[in-house]
């Protein structure tokens, strides 16, 4: 990893993010940042830490977030070159950010105009810049990746695959892996034939995920009389056709969609839930993966992510998913929570990085 600049004696960290939470009970903008942000919090409570949110929230504002100064842009995804208007304006929040403390590091959320925005603002303040890639944003459709690999940001990846495929297109290998770590839950959740729910699958309804491999998967384990009660958590824009779907194949009796659940009720449901389905044929770590895991259920899922194969989790292809799923019925694996990446390793690796420690 690319050094930061010895600490200064009073640090002040810009962190430059598409969208951040609106206030403290939105709990479904980026889940990962805010858990490491409240850890970080915490810890140093005197940190002077500094958010810009270009998109989201959607109007131009500045709030407190638990103890943190938010500058919203209000930029909310607009097309260039009128997105052009709102990144000046970003870079000109940034100076009031900054008034009377001046940047020691700053740091972006994923490799779009986040990042940009980012560099020239270190670029400005003569400071060190890293850039976190959170997902798609590693492969080669992204218009930013090459140019700002070339950079002397320090770039981090938040798997092994997405490290892997920022090189294959950069040439070019990440400074640092650091996954996103996860919050355990208050206490054990209940054994695996205490929860109501067999199959569980949690994303966005886009085509990315491949939601109807899990009617497919469902609709076999039917055929087969296994156990088959599945609730589909999210919304989008297949929705619609998912459930036309679900109709179509005689699946409403025992799928329910949920549609978009704060974080808290998700994790609710997956302390009730025996398999996580995931078909998605990307994911950059799948936080989700590590949320299902630390709540005892085990994993049904492509070889995306952090995906790893284990006594809970089965990484296998789409044709595979049915198999898998009976043999974890036939053979209940433990409960207990499983924590792959914890928190506090998430929290010290990014306090490092920014020349907190």
């Amino acid at each position: 990893m690319k050094k930061s600049q010895s600490r200064p004696s009073e640090p002040h960290v810009l962190l430059v993010t598409p969208g951040f939470p609106e206030d403290e009970r939105d709990s479904l903008c980026i889940p990962p940042v805010q858990l490491m942000l409240q850890e970080l919090v915490s810890r140093q409570p005197t940190l002077h830490l500094s958010v810009l949110a270009l998109h989201y929230p959607t109007e131009r504002r500045r709030y407190r977030w638990h103890g943190l100064e938010v500058q919203a842009i209000g930029a909310a995804n607009r097309r260039w070159p009128l997105r052009l208007f709102h990144l000046v304006r970003a870079w000109r929040a940034a100076a009031t950010l900054g008034a009377g403390h001046v940047f020691t590091h700053v740091h972006a959320f994923w490799l779009t105009d986040a990042a940009a925005t980012a560099w020239w603002i270190a670029r400005g303040a003569g400071c060190p810049l890293s850039l976190t890639a959170m997902g798609q944003d590693v492969l080669s459709g992204n218009p930013y990746l090459r140019r700002l690999a070339q950079t002397a940001a320090s770039i981090v990846t938040i798997s092994d695959r997405g490290a892997d495929a920022f090189e294959d297109f950069t040439g070019c290998r990440p400074d640092a892996v650091i996954p996103w770590g996860i919050d355990a839950p208050a206490a054990d959740p209940p054994a695996w034939q205490d929860r109501p729910i067999n199959l569980l699958g949690v994303g966005s309804l886009i085509e990315l995920k491949q939601w109807s491999l899990l009617l497919e998967t469902l609709k076999s384990l039917i055929a087969a009389g296994a156990p088959h009660r599945t609730l589909l958590v999210g919304d989008g824009p297949l929705r619609a056709t998912l459930e036309a779907e679900a109709r179509k194949h005689g699946l409403t009796d025992v799928l329910t969609f949920t549609g978009t659940l704060p974080r808290p009720e998700v994790l609710r449901l997956m302390e009730q839930a025996q398999v996580l389905v995931h078909p998605a044929r990307f994911e950059g770590q799948g936080y989700v993966f590590g949320e299902a895991l630390s709540r005892g259920m085990s994993i049904v899922s492509g070889p995306v992510g952090a995906a790893r194969p284990s006594e809970r989790w089965r990484v296998v292809e789409p044709q595979d998913f049915v198999a898998a799923c009976r043999d974890l019925f036939n053979e209940p694996p433990s409960t207990l929570p499983q924590i792959d990446h914890p928190l506090d390793d998430t929290v010290d690796a990014y306090a490092q990085l920014w020349g907190l420690l």
